[in-house]
This record gives C-alpha cells, structure tokens and sequence, in this order.
C-alpha cells in the first residue's frame, strides 16, 4: 500500500489501449520515482507529472459519453502572466503545474503566488508611473554581460549588452541638445578599443578633439582634410569614377547632367595618362580635374548648355574655398580606415559634407568586395549630427527622392561586419532608406516634434503611451530598442562617462604628410614642350574676327597681355581691371590653359596665373621663361621689399660656407639675416635646413598653403635633427605672408 497517496484509476478498453486517470496530491509531486515503479510492473501507464496531461490539454473525446473542458480561470492566469513578462520564469512555470494537476489546496496556493506576482506588478506601475513596464529580466537583456554595454535599465538596473552581431546592423542615436547623445556614443565607441576595431568618426561640431586621447585616435583638422580620386586597390579607376559620379550627381540633384560628368571623366583620365607617359610620375586624380574637364566638353544646344552650365556651378560649389576635394594628393583612405581618425568638418559647407560621406562609404564599399560575410564587427563609422552628412538635399539644383543610393552600399557594408552609427537630433531630414536600415535605435535625453515621434512610434513598435513619454526624458535618460537582443524596447539611464579633457595633442597626425598640392595635368614639368592642340593657333589671338568664337578670343589676348604685364597680381585684380564677369574669366583662363599660354598656381586663398614662353610668342614680346619656383620667389622679394624694417633683399644668394644657395636673404635693419626658402613640396627639406646648420640665421620655410605648412612642420619636428638647428625653421605659407604685409588687403 501507497500511503498520503490519493489515485483513482479508470481503465476502459478502447482499441485494446489503457486509458488512467489521476490526481496527484501535493506531496506526489515531490515524491521518488521508487512510488511509482510497482505500478509500472503490472503494465499500468501513468503520465509525467512535469508534463501536461494529455487528456485535460485540449477537448479530446475519451469516448461518445464523457469528454474533458480546458480550465479557463488558468488560461486567463496565463496572459496576464505573459502580460507582466513572468511567464518564463521557471518558478512561475513550476506553480502553473502545480495548479493545473495539483489537489486544491496545492492549486489555491500557486494562484495566491500567482496574485502577489500581479500585486507586485501595479505597484512598480504606480510607483514609477512608467508604461514601459513590465521591465525586462535579466536572463533576456544582460546577454551574460557579453558585447555593448549601452544603458542601465529603469528601476532595478539590469544591464542591458547589446550583442557583437548587433553592431554592424547599423545604429541611430537620437535626442534634443545637450541630452546625452555624444555621452552614449562615446561610450560605445570606449567600448570598441579593447575589441581593436578601427574607428572613424565625422565631427562636425569640433567636440569630438576633446575625446581624441580617451578613444586612442588621431584628431584631424578640416582645414588638411584632403581626399584624392584614387581608386580602392582592387578596383579600375574608369569604374570607380563613373560610380562616383552618380553620387555627385544625387548630391547635387545633377539628374539631367550625368553625361557631361562622365565626358570630364574620360577626360581627365585620358590627361592624366598622357602626364603619366610624359613625366613618367603617377599621380591620382581629384575633383577639380573633373570640373576643369567640364570646360572641355560641348554642348550643341541652348538645353545642353544648361546642363553644363550647371554641371559646372554644381562641382565649384562642392570644390569651394578650401582644398578638400582639389589637392592632388589626398589622405591615403586605405589607413584613413584602417586606423583610428577623427575628422574635423566644422568649415565644410553642408554640400561638400554630403559628398564626404557618399566618398568614404562608397569607397569602403568598393573595398569590401570579395570579402567574406561576417556578424562580428570589423570597424566602426560614426556620423555625428548625421543630417548635415546623409539628409535629403532639398533643392540644390533640382528636387530629390526620399531615397538614396545608400540603402546598397550599407546593405553591403553590414553582411562585412563594417558598423555605421547616425547620431542627430532629428529625424525626419535623414534618407528614408537609412532609416529602415537602421535596425538598432536609442533615444537619449528626449525627443521633439511630432513628425519624429511617429516614426520613432513606428521603429521601435511602441505604443501611444510610451511614445508619449519620450517627451519627458531627463537628461542621460534613454530608450533603446535592439531586435536582436530583446523584442521590446528597454527604458534606462546612460551611464555616466568621464568629462572631455581640456587639452588635446594639437600636432597634426603623419598620414597628412601624404598630401599633395594641386596642379593641372596639362602641366608638364620641366618639359617645356608646347602642347600639342587639334587647332594650333599660328596668329595673334583674335586676328580672326569672322569667327563665332572671336569674342572669347579677344578677351583671351587682353588676359594674355594683362597676365604678361602685371605678373604678380592674383585673379581678383585681373577680373576687375578687365572688367569681364567672373564666369567669363573662368572660361576665358580655362581656355588660354588648354592652349599653353599660362597656368594657375594657387598660394592659399590667392591664385595667380604663371605665363609660359607662348604666350610671349603670341603677343610678339621677347619670350621669358618662369618656373613656379621663380615665380613665388620674386613674389616673396616684391613683398619684403616693401617691409620698412628690412635693409637689403638678395635672391639666390650663395651661402659663405659653401653649403648651398638660398631662395632669399633678407638683412634687417637690427642686423639679423634671415633666410626665406619657398617650399612646394615636402621634399628635400632636411637638406634644406641642414645648410644653415653652421649659420646664425632664421630660416623661414614660404610653403604654399596651410596644409603644406602643416606638413612641413611636422616633417621637420619629427625629422631628429639637433634641437638647436630645428629651433632656427619657422614656418609661412604665401597668403599668410602677403596678408601679413598687408599689400593684397
């Protein structure tokens, strides 16, 4: 005998197959299987305790008169149970059993477990008046305390670590000013450093310099911030440009005038190779070779011309005042990606930061074909105030789509574990398609405006009520919603981050180095060989006045004979002394380029135009030959010339101790000498300092602009000379020096 055992066994016979039926009391549940094994002897089947009885789990027929009825007061237990995100919980799972085959009183004790656990419910709802309630355990958000570690949750602070996988799926960071967006992406991204990923970030805003030291990356300046046409590695540079085109192109709204952008591609490349071939140098090509090209090209009618016209004005507005898009060499990508960067993109213009982002993540793109697929992160790109980088243009030059042509490259760039994180403060401006790829969202600090509310709403499947309350996020307050980790969005606290340092290594990093300055490829250096045209110009310019292009012609000769006779003036000054429009004048200049008459030299933010043997040809005048060297020179002596505290000027001047020449000697009125020596380029630079090794002189190194300035000063302070020969170098660019005289302005 069995005692405290209650069981009653039914046995009918249907099909030759035993049907028992039996309740359990509450200490069966717990008893040995050693109760069971006599019953199992006589070949008596019972079910699984642990396991739902078979014939109380649905309305099966036993037979035509007795059926069994689903307990409805447990079902109703179940959702609410489900309601209150505890129906994993393997205790409540284990007194759902207990009430299901259990006596009554075992029953009434598991629904009175049941009651405390909704008691417990309202009160956290009343207590925190949060309708992102019931809070997630710690078994579906910590993820074992492996990955991101992006917020603390609401109320009992469990962790929630935002899987590897969940990096490159694309993250949005959003929230009003001041709310903690930059805290939360900094401490990602602090994250990411022991994980060794390369990480380039986009700061628009100049904040981002102060973290350059916590996060180990480099800090560059957007004043040296270059980048070249040069093709991935494992990609041909025709296919490469054409593909960039379409970019400028939606950039742009150039919809109509993509084949004009194309016909300056095939130009520029078939310059380029013919430089190649005549100087046996290698060099890439930039953006403002493909709008000197435009120049090139024709349109045959008034419609076509229009095209080009706005071809045209389209790349100046992204070319504008600065280099970064028009130097000849630019930053190497290859380590730009590969290392830890941040960019500073504070004095780029909302057209040209556009295109920044169209070329590194088209580039990466291009990069990553033949790569494997991966879900673990490779590296991360981070946009901050992402709607100045990838939003909508709204109307540059024409209308444009709410869609990109992103939505393929991210697409990509994603299955090659390469993570892409958007931070702004709104919505709405941001490509429609990137939104949608964006499979991770964190809301910090609050939101605003109705427009993003919804779609946020609609992205993080919340309801009225909690769309509501992203209204009324403090500071440092967030809500984060990762798929992949937990289906629900998660309410928490962004953890506090150390303060950004008040200083900040301000030398400019060596990749800077690999910059070049911009030249036109119809320059051939020191070959002094006349270019060969289709039309080679035997008269004097404009002698033809039957032609229909003699108007240009004439204003060719006047530019011819103004650059002839007033070499040192930038094109400023010529403009107003001809009295032609600034339109004109480009098509004029680009036109006496193309024939060899003269070439443009930029110092800074002057140009100036550099005659050539051919144009004194022309004009009939004894013909003189200038390098771009002998050019800055004289300009440079012109200048100090007029300096009251200098005595004496001396150009190439042999140094007493037989070391070398020096560009310029200038002898001060106190008696001091200094040495000026105009720098191109960065080569020869150490030797150019070391030949006043023995001399007491200040050695001024004249570069060209601002960032070959900043790449001859760091080559020299890191070239390990003696300090006392470094001490003697400082460094000018051209327009500085001009306008420090004060003789331009």
């Amino acid at each position: 005998m069995i005692t405290n055992l209650k069981i009653s066994i039914f046995t009918a016979f249907i099909v030759g197959s035993p049907y028992v039926f039996w309740e359990p009391s509450e200490a069966f549940v717990n008893t040995q299987d050693i109760f069971w094994q006599p019953l199992c002897s006589k070949g008596i089947t019972m079910l699984d305790p642990g396991q739902p009885i078979w014939p109380y789990h649905n309305q099966t027929r036993l037979n035509s008169l007795k059926t069994t009825r689903i307990d409805e007061e447990l079902v109703s237990y179940k959702e609410k149970l489900k309601h209150c995100n505890r129906w994993d919980d393997p205790q409540v799972a284990y007194h759902y059993r207990l009430a299901r085959v259990g006596t009554p009183y075992a029953r009434q004790r598991a629904l009175q477990f049941f009651e405390q656990i909704f008691r417990q419910y309202r009160e956290i709802q009343v207590e925190t008046n949060d309708f992102f309630v019931p809070y997630a355990t710690a078994e579906q958000i910590s993820n074992q305390r492996q990955g991101i570690h992006v917020l603390d949750q609401f109320y009992n602070d469990v962790p929630l670590y935002a899987p590897d996988s969940s990096l490159p799926l694309a993250w949005l960071i959003l929230g009003r000013q001041g709310g903690g967006k930059s805290s939360a992406s900094f401490h990602i991204l602090f994250q990411c450093r022991p994980k060794s990923l390369p990480m380039l970030l986009l700061d628009p805003k100049g904040t981002w310099k102060f973290r350059a030291q916590q996060l180990c990356c480099e800090y560059i300046e957007s004043e040296v911030l270059s980048l070249d046409l040069d093709a991935p590695s494992n990609t041909k540079l025709a296919l490469w440009l054409f593909a960039y085109m379409e970019g400028v192109a939606a950039i742009t709204g150039l919809q109509y005038s993509i084949s004009y952008l194309n016909q300056a591609c095939d130009i520029s490349l078939r310059q380029r190779e013919t430089y190649q071939q005549k100087t046996g140098v290698s060099t890439p090509l930039s953006l403002k070779d493909i709008y000197w090209a435009l120049g090139a090209c024709s349109a045959s009618n008034p419609k076509e011309k229009q095209y080009l016209t706005s071809a045209q004005a389209a790349l100046e507005t992204l070319i504008g005042k600065n280099s970064i898009f028009s130097n000849r060499g630019g930053l190497p990508l290859e380590k730009l990606l590969g290392g830890n960067y941040i960019l500073g993109c504070r004095y780029l213009s909302a057209a040209q930061c556009r295109l920044l982002a169209w070329h590194l993540l088209a580039y990466e793109y291009f990069r990553s074909f033949n790569r494997p697929e991966t879900t673990q992160p490779v590296g991360v790109i981070l946009f901050d105030d992402s709607s100045k980088f990838v939003s909508k243009p709204d109307n540059l030059f024409s209308s444009s789509g709410s869609t990109s042509a992103y939505m393929h490259i991210l697409s990509n760039l994603r299955s090659t574990g390469r993570s892409v994180i958007f931070v702004d403060q709104i919505v709405d401006p941001i490509y429609a398609d990137i939104k949608q790829l964006c499979s991770n969202w964190l809301v910090v600090g609050g939101l605003q405006g109705s427009n993003d509310l919804r779609q946020v709403q609609s992205a993080m499947n919340l309801t009225d009520e909690q769309m509501r309350m992203l209204v009324r996020l403090q500071t440092r307050e967030a809500v984060c919603f990762c798929p992949t980790l937990y289906p629900r969005a998660i309410h928490g606290w962004i953890p506090e981050v150390p303060p950004p340092q008040h200083s900040w290594l301000s030398d400019q990093p060596a990749i800077i180095s690999k910059i070049r300055p911009w030249h036109p490829l119809t320059e051939i250096p020191e070959a002094q060989a006349r270019p060969q045209t289709n039309q080679p110009l035997t008269s004097p310019i404009g002698a033809n006045t039957s032609n229909a292009s003699s108007g240009l012609e004439k204003d060719l000769h006047r530019l011819c004979l103004d650059v002839v006779t007033y070499l040192f003036d930038p094109m400023s000054v010529r403009i107003k002394r001809l009295q032609i429009s600034g339109r004109t004048f480009e098509r004029v200049k680009q036109r006496g380029i193309e024939l060899g008459f003269f070439r443009e030299s930029a110092a800074g933010m002057v140009k100036f135009l550099i005659p050539h043997p051919r144009a004194y040809e022309v004009l009939k005048l004894e013909s003189e030959t200038i390098s771009e060297h002998q050019f800055y020179t004289r300009l440079i002596c012109m200048y100090l010339r007029k300096d009251p505290a200098i005595n004496s000027i001396r150009q190439d001047v042999s140094l007493s101790d037989g070391t070398g020449i020096s560009d310029i000697l200038a002898t001060y009125r106190n008696g001091r000498v200094h040495a000026y020596e105009i720098t191109l380029s960065t080569t020869n630079l150490l030797k150019n300092l070391q030949k006043y090794s023995s001399l007491s002189y200040t050695v001024h190194f004249v570069c060209r602009d601002y960032q070959l300035k900043q790449a001859v000063s760091l080559c020299i302070r890191e070239s390990g000379l003696a300090p006392d020969v470094i001490a003697k170098a400082r460094f000018h660019h051209i327009y500085e020096l001009i306008k420090r005289e004060k003789l331009l302005f």
